[in-house]
């Protein structure tokens, strides 16, 4: 049966695909990192984006992610190519 009139990103949690859609990178490795409240390596991360259907763009889609995570103020470098999230009380002061 096909769901119409609802935009793509409807469509997609209503056919139970992702709740990740229509999310950025950053925004969904976010929001992994607080639901599993612990640091990861970016290689979990990315598996679980992959799993999440994110599509993430460029030749090295690996360090993609790891460069869009160094840059981005939500999260804490704990190691090599390992990031946790802040609290967002913290990020809120920065």
């Amino acid at each position: 049966m096909p769901v119409t009139g609802v935009t793509d990103q409807s469509r997609e949690i209503l056919l139970g695909r992702s709740k990740y859609v229509g999310m950025s990178v950053p925004g969904t490795a976010y929001q992994i990192l607080r639901e599993t409240r612990r640091a990861m390596h970016a290689k979990q991360l990315f598996q679980r984006l992959v799993d999440g259907r994110i599509r993430i763009k460029g030749k090295t889609p690996l360090t993609s992610v790891a460069t869009s995570l160094k840059r981005d103020k939500r999260f804490r470098n704990v190691g090599p190519n390992a990031f946790e999230a802040l609290e967002d009380k913290l990020t809120e002061a920065v």
